[in-house]
């Protein structure tokens, strides 16, 4: 297999001390439970707060339900290919940032930084990544199939209130605005990275092709990567810079193979035959493949009641009452 997708395979370790450190995250307290034990088994505060999950609607069945709302099991070879994608720079015109740039696997698939890095890092991943920063840090990727609304702000949402649900559309910003024909929300964004200068994209050519940026940025054109396409009819770069990734996936025998391993029975696909629709939806399967909910929260809402300790279940009140941290933490 060429080098550039035999480089990705290196993924493989990335993605497992990902789900090492991911497990240790979602254990919220597990190897402190011995220091607590005496505080267990007050009948009155476990009925408060089964009262309290039902009401919010929290089953601690999210991950036994995926395949469900899914609508069919998870194709790992979709997933796998999605992984390659995923950890292959080639998503970006920039050439020096992947997905896991920002979303890293050894950090539970979240950002590494408190504010995000994407283009001119310092091709490293972690606490000594290095490099202009994002207006804001990166979201957790674990799990992000199931929300009804991606970004912090947030401004992809599913307009059916239900993120397995196209009826209506995925609503993003302008251009895209309502993405038709994609099965989740997940996989109506996961395209859309690469469109962004400072996550993917780069400033390299926006001096000649500076669509709606101006003079004061510039100073970013660096000459590094491919430059920016010209902006279409749109007046932005965004569809542009989906053509260029698509064109630069398509011209590699070896991701023609893959993806015809997936979409074409096996086939290698003909050049040009890789689409935009293709790689969201390989992308999401790997996003999708990171669900993991067996937290102790998630075993006492199935019925263990003594999963958690009393000072775990007095914080689930005021997170799910009157602190409100559910509001924005859901």
């Amino acid at each position: 297999m060429p080098e550039r997708i035999g480089r990705c395979v290196a993924g493989i370790l990335f993605v497992m001390i990902g789900f090492i450190t991911l497990g240790q995250t979602l254990a919220l307290g597990q190897g402190g439970r011995k220091h607590d034990d005496r505080e267990r088994g007050d009948p009155g505060l476990d009925r408060r707060l089964a009262e309290v999950l039902a009401a919010a609607g929290f089953t601690g069945r999210v991950e036994s339900r995926l395949e469900v709302r899914l609508r069919r099991p998870l194709d790992p070879a979709l997933a796998d290919l999605g992984r390659l994608l995923f950890f292959d720079k080639i998503l970006g015109l920039h050439e020096d940032n992947s997905c896991a740039g920002c979303h890293s696997p050894a950090f539970g698939f979240g950002d590494s930084q408190p504010m995000a890095i994407g283009v001119d890092n310092s091709d490293v991943v972690g606490p000594n990544r290095r490099g202009p920063r994002n207006r804001r840090r990166a979201p957790l990727v674990a799990n992000t199939i199931f929300y009804p609304a991606l970004m912090w702000t947030p401004r992809f949402v599913a307009l059916s209130g239900d993120p397995f649900d196209p009826s209506l559309g995925f609503q993003f910003p302008p251009p895209e605005n309502v993405i038709f024909g994609e099965p989740t929300l997940l996989a109506a964004q996961g395209s859309l990275p690469s469109t962004e200068l400072v996550e993917m994209a780069g400033f390299t050519g926006i001096t000649e092709n500076p669509g709606p940026f101006g003079p004061r940025h510039f100073q970013f054109d660096d000459g590094r990567g491919q430059p920016l396409p010209a902006p279409d009819a749109t007046g932005v770069h965004n569809f542009p810079i989906q053509a260029a990734v698509d064109a630069r996936l398509n011209a590699i025998p070896a991701y023609l193979e893959k993806f015809g391993e997936v979409f074409n029975g096996g086939v290698p696909l003909p050049a040009g035959g890789i689409t935009i629709s293709m790689r969201r939806r390989a992308i999401a399967e790997f996003q999708t493949s990171l669900t993991a909910a067996n937290a102790p929260l998630d075993q006492f809402a199935r019925g263990t009641s003594d999963a958690m300790t009393t000072g775990q279940k007095r914080g689930a009140l005021l997170f799910f009452g009157r602190a409100g941290c559910v509001r924005c933490h859901a």
